[in-house]
């Protein structure tokens, strides 16, 4: 959250879990500067990407990285 959204006016940090078809989606968002493109949770030393990357690997799900306009999680879970 320091780096995502540090010192901005109007700064969006949300948070949200739904089930769809099946699957559990946990979505994490905010509208701060973002990352280059060139980062990925496979080779980033950023310890918020890789906290984030932790419960999908732990328990089998998918992760997907959106980039517009700040950075986008979006962790998917299936039964």
């Amino acid at each position: 959250m320091k780096y995502a959204v540090g010192g901005r006016e109007n700064a969006l940090l949300r948070f949200s879990t739904t089930e769809r078809s099946g699957a559990v989606l946990i979505e994490f968002e905010d509208n701060g500067p973002g990352i280059p493109g060139s980062v990925t949770l496979e080779n980033s030393t950023i310890f918020g990407m890789q906290l984030v990357g932790m419960p999908a690997e732990r328990h089998g799900g998918t992760i997907r990285i959106e980039r517009q306009g700040g950075i986008r999680y979006i962790i998917e879970f299936r039964e």
